[in-house]
């Protein structure tokens, strides 16, 4: 019985004297690529302020619905669901 409590010992001893990881860094981005990205970012929040302005716009002219929660599905009173016979086993 020995031999597993050593075998334990040293797993335990070689999981502690193990370096901590280190963070990688990330490679250099090129003033190119830092152009593009920006470009890209700046495209996509123009299209998204005007998708925002057409919604509202349309809000106001009455045409695009109203925004709500969405509607649960309610029962009345008398048609409560009744348990299962897996649930009741």
């Amino acid at each position: 019985m020995a031999a597993p409590a050593a075998a334990q010992s040293q797993t335990s001893q070689s999981m502690q004297t193990q370096p901590p990881l280190k963070a990688v860094p990330q490679s250099p981005v090129s003033p190119a690529a830092q152009a593009r990205e920006r470009e890209r970012i700046s495209t996509l929040l123009e299209i998204n302020l005007l998708l925002i302005k057409e919604g509202v716009e349309l809000q106001t002219q009455g045409k695009a619905g109203q925004i709500a929660a969405p509607a649960q599905d309610v029962k009345p009173e008398g048609e409560k669901q009744q348990a299962t016979k897996e649930y009741l086993e």
